[in-house]
């Protein structure tokens, strides 16, 4: 079983989002730990957040330390070390 940290612009609607869900829920599914980063806040929880919350745990780094690019990354090396992430993936551009 692999620790996997997903690292996305949005989980808010759209197609990369919905391929996010897609490949977490697969990964989980072959018991694989999976851990989601979300760097933009979104206002409401999407349908996606919906589906992978339940099985996933999701980080809202943008609510957390905002748009600051230094502060986004010491979060991102945080969160990888804390969950001793096997593999990171950067999943959309951010």
């Amino acid at each position: 079983m692999a620790r996997m940290l997903f690292i996305t612009a949005s989980l808010s609607f759209g197609g990369a989002a919905k391929m996010l869900a897609f490949v977490a829920e697969a990964m989980l599914e072959r018991g694989h730990e999976v851990h989601i980063a979300n760097l933009l806040m979104t206002a409401n929880v999407t349908n996606y957040e919906r589906e992978i919350a339940a099985n996933a745990k999701i980080y809202q780094v943008g609510k957390e330390v905002g748009t600051n690019k230094l502060k986004v990354l010491k979060a991102l090396v945080d969160i990888a070390r804390a969950v001793r992430a096997d593999v990171v993936i950067g999943f959309t551009l951010f």
